[in-house]
């Protein structure tokens, strides 16, 4: 069974490295609007949030799973405003101690796909969810770049089966854990709140 959210501890890490201005990866679009289309819609401690999950392999042995979400609030009318989309990318895998290692990609992009945070980390714990090392794994610009690229180019055309669906709300976790560790990291936590005209920004 995967770790619960209370079990999981913020990981050490730097400052998420925030990456120069660019155009929007390409098929972001699609990617976001697959996610509007096909997610699982929830409210969270850090609004609410519309998100797909991708869980390749048993839950309890070896997997990968990523996660897209977009994160903002509702209006009177019922229309999704996105404040900022997340990605996170997990590799969960056993050890020969018996321990499990997670090697973990995470992206804080800005809700047009211009401006990203990224994060690369790794927690090591034991199959009871004690965790026994964090720590951040260097990464270079063009890294997350491509890594961020990839991901959304996968969710623009994920449709996910009925068994992926977020009705344990282990994606929403995940991508919670995720926005908890950059908070922690940088001091980044976006508040809920009613649409902005301006939107929201990763810039501080």
């Amino acid at each position: 069974m995967p770790t619960p959210l209370s079990r999981l501890s913020p990981v050490t890490c730097v400052a998420p490295a925030l990456a120069p201005t660019a155009a929007a990866p390409a098929a972001w679009d699609t990617a976001v609007g697959n996610v509007h289309a096909r997610g699982t819609a929830s409210t969270t401690a850090f609004g609410d949030t519309i998100g797909l999950a991708d869980i390749q392999g048993p839950r309890d042995g070896n997997h990968t799973a990523h996660y897209m979400n977009v994160w903002g609030a509702r209006n009177a009318q019922g229309e999704f405003f996105t404040n900022q989309v997340t990605l996170v990318s997990e590799s969960w895998r056993h050890q020969p101690d018996g321990n499990i290692r997670i090697d973990q990609w995470i992206h804080q992009m800005s809700p047009d796909g211009t401006e990203r945070r990224s994060m690369h980390n790794f927690v090591s714990e034991t199959t009871g969810g004690r965790i026994l090392q964090t720590g951040s794994i260097p990464f270079t610009q063009e890294e997350a770049a491509a890594h961020a690229a990839d991901r959304i180019q996968h969710f623009s055309t994920f449709q996910p089966a009925p068994s992926q669906g977020l009705t344990d709300q282990r994606g929403d976790d995940r991508a919670l854990q995720a926005l908890r560790s950059i908070d922690g990291c940088a001091t980044l936590r976006p508040a809920p709140r009613e649409p902005a005209a301006s939107g929201f920004s990763l810039r501080r």
